[in-house]
């Protein structure tokens, strides 16, 4: 029979402590790398980026292992280290197109548009068409002010799917930024046709329209909507915005001056009621309106320039 002292049994403790202290830290490669696809699984993204982080401590690694600790970061939220993945992976392999892809995404999340608009391409170059990735080009394209690109990705997207009613409305939004309005009003209505409850096309058409100089068409349009609901402001803010441009300073102001008696936090009413002001010689209240339209948005202080004439 052995019997253990006080030290033996301390001696024997610190020797398990340290046996299972090593066996926890022999974990392999493979151990660490399904363990993060376990996380990641299940959406605990920083613990999967812990585990491949541990991993790519144990040995050299190839450009899967990058790219899906890339997707951890890319969910988890760390978009700029995502891409930094994103890049090692195409570094070690070029031919990947979902890397580029997915790149592309991240690029264009954080505000990275030419990065994005590149990424895309080159995922077309390799996969071919795909109306989803023309469209995304199109969105990135628009924001760089590249308005013809865009609109090329846009009709390339609807070519290939045209039961998609938001891409003729993007289109047609892209189309305002031209001043082809007649082919801005055309998509609109393609989206009324695709989705005839969609509420947002009627004031749509009817601002196309006040930008074309169509304006009694445009007012319209707006005793239409003004008809189904009274207290519809955006149409009367257009109403407002067509008479002023029309010449219908009175009427003008009276539907502008509905609108900000209900909501007077919109600038634009009250940049236009101070510009029919001005032109009606209220020059007191023309000067009201285009300071409270310029606190709002320093844009509008081309507005005093009515004033100083």
């Amino acid at each position: 029979m052995i019997l253990y002292t006080p030290v033996m049994k301390n001696i024997y403790l610190t020797l398990i402590f340290v046996i299972i202290s090593i066996s926890a830290a022999a974990q392999s490669f493979d151990d660490y790398m399904n363990l993060a696809q376990i996380k990641a699984d299940t959406w605990d993204y920083d613990e999967a980026i812990e585990a491949y982080d541990k991993a790519l401590e144990l040995q050299a690694v190839d450009e899967n292992f990058y790219y899906l600790r890339a997707y951890a970061k890319d969910m988890d939220g760390q978009r700029e280290d995502a891409i930094d993945d994103y890049s090692k992976s195409i570094e070690l392999n070029p031919n990947n197109p979902e890397i580029y892809y997915a790149r592309g995404y991240a690029r264009e999340y954080v505000y990275d548009y030419q990065g994005a608009v590149e990424d895309f391409s080159k995922y077309l170059d390799m996969e071919g068409d795909d109306a989803d990735i023309y469209s995304i080009r199109a969105s990135c394209m628009y924001q760089l002010k590249n308005y013809t690109g865009a609109i090329e990705d846009y009709t390339k997207a609807i070519s290939i799917y045209p039961e998609s009613s938001e891409t003729y409305y993007a289109r047609a939004y892209t189309y305002i930024e031209t001043k082809n309005f007649n082919a801005a009003i055309n998509d609109y209505k393609k989206v009324l046709e695709l989705d005839p409850g969609n509420s947002r096309i009627g004031s749509r058409i009817a601002t196309a329209k006040v930008l074309s100089g169509e304006y009694d068409e445009a007012i319209n349009d707006c005793n239409k909507m003004i008809e189904v609901d009274d207290g519809d402001l955006e149409a009367y803010f257009i109403r407002g915005f067509a008479k002023t441009e029309s010449g219908d300073y009175e009427g003008a102001i009276e539907d502008l001056s509905f609108v900000i008696d209900i909501y007077p936090g919109m600038e634009e009413s009250f940049y236009y009621r101070g510009k029919s002001s001005f032109n009606l010689k209220k020059y007191n209240d023309a000067l009201l309106d285009f300071n409270m339209a310029i606190n709002m948005n320093e844009d509008y202080a081309e507005g005093l320039g009515y004033i100083q004439l």
